[in-house]
């Protein structure tokens, strides 16, 4: 039968059924000869004397890394107003590593109590102008409108420790009690709360809430699938060159979109700088670059 894994601590994998029944499972021998398993996994499950055992895997659609999730919708990044402090950069290298990895990308300023409203309003611009769906919250209280993006999808929230997402997911649901904890001031980040990937039941959808992440891993990226991952990008692909990586090449369409405003300068900085490391093959430095 089909099952869904929904947490693994150790060697203890948590199944969901398609009848709704959640229960433990164990790794079958023939099974740990194949790919190692990931929160998120369809598997195929069979009883070995009253105990459910995962026995194969099913064909993912993606996987993200740091920590690893798989068959994931969509990606809430959440970045807070202050405590730590906004930061476009970390933004937009999030987005960029999350369309390659083919996950919808959204945009979350929380502690929004913290800035005034022209300060969202600005934010709010710089990410919907590129088509990235802009939302804001507080401690205290939930968007509706990103409640309604949980039905029916596998989401993730995602962004630095001390940014407020074990905090919202239990403003939206206080029966989870997750962990949270308070920034450090001598670091400028919060310590990590979640030790472990989980999904969880909410807004009619499945959401995971993970560690804090702390740095970017672009190994096994290649260039060509950087560029072409990246759907700010796609209104203005008429460059002159099919194989353009818009950077010193001339009829570009995306720096043509850059110079009018259409794409922000900065997020095509973030993109820039990623390629060329990619192209460096200086990745390992750029892997354990604090993302601050």
């Amino acid at each position: 039968m089909k099952a869904h894994i929904i947490k693994i601590i150790s060697n203890q994998y948590t199944i969901s059924l398609v009848d709704g029944m959640i229960a433990e499972a164990f790794c079958t021998g023939k099974m740990r000869l194949k790919d190692q398993l990931f929160v998120g996994d369809y598997v195929e499950v069979g009883e070995f004397e009253g105990r459910y055992g995962i026995i194969d895997i099913y064909p993912r659609k993606n996987v993200l890394k740091r920590p690893f999730l798989a068959n994931v919708d969509q990606a809430f990044i959440l970045m807070s107003y202050d405590d730590p402090k906004f930061s476009y950069e970390l933004v937009n290298r999030l987005i960029i590593m999350i369309e390659v990895a083919k996950v919808k990308p959204l945009v979350v300023c929380t502690k929004a109590d913290l800035a005034t409203s022209e300060d969202l309003k600005a934010i709010g611009e710089y990410y919907e102008s590129m088509n990235y769906p802009f939302f804001f919250t507080t401690n205290k209280s939930f968007n509706k409108e990103l409640y309604a993006r949980l039905k029916g999808k596998i989401s993730v929230f995602c962004g630095q420790s001390g940014v407020g997402k074990s905090s919202l997911l239990n403003v939206i649901d206080p029966k989870l009690n997750l962990r949270t904890n308070i920034t450090s001031k001598a670091l400028g980040r919060g310590k990590h709360t979640t030790r472990h990937v989980e999904l969880f039941n909410l807004g009619e959808g499945l959401v995971a809430d993970t560690p804090g992440f702390s740095s970017l891993d672009l190994s096994g990226i290649k260039e060509e699938d950087l560029e072409a991952s990246i759907s700010a990008f796609d209104p203005y692909r008429t460059c002159f060159y099919r194989d353009c990586k818009h950077l010193n090449e001339p009829d570009c369409g995306i720096k043509k979109a850059v110079a009018e405003n259409h794409i922000k300068a900065s997020f095509y900085a973030t993109y820039k700088e990623m390629l060329k490391m990619i192209q460096s093959g200086n990745i390992h430095a750029y892997a354990h670059r604090r993302l601050k």
